[in-house]
């Protein structure tokens, strides 16, 4: 899967603010079973490969992964604009407290929207 776009949150003294990004993303799954479960690579590639949860449905297929964030991937069963890859959304969730001085961290939570096609 593909996601060319993205929107961040970002929590300030006047409550959540939202900005639109332009950065690539890629999600790969691997080895979708009936039961909904698939390898799931993670964005950047930097950990190993994993489990996750599937939950399929007529119109979108779920995937959950709540290693040390949670993530879902949502592919539609629609075609985008060309027609050969489906409509997909991914969002992350994460929270790794650190404080540095003054400086404390705050929650992300980000949604990607792209395609996502099927490679034999």
């Amino acid at each position: 899967c593909a996601f060319p776009g993205s929107v961040k949150t970002n929590w300030n003294a006047a409550g959540p603010q939202t900005v639109q990004r332009s950065q690539n993303l890629n999600v790969n799954l691997e080895r979708i079973e009936a039961d909904g479960t698939a390898a799931f690579i993670p964005a950047r590639g930097s950990f190993p490969a994993r489990q996750v949860l599937g939950f399929p449905d007529q119109r979108v297929r779920q995937f959950l992964d709540s290693g040390q964030r949670v993530t879902v991937l949502s592919v539609y069963g629609e075609f985008s604009m060309g027609g050969t890859k489906l409509k997909a959304a991914y969002s992350l969730h994460d929270w790794s407290v650190l404080t540095l001085g003054s400086f404390q961290s705050e929650p992300d939570v980000l949604l990607y929207w792209g395609e996502c096609e099927a490679l034999p």
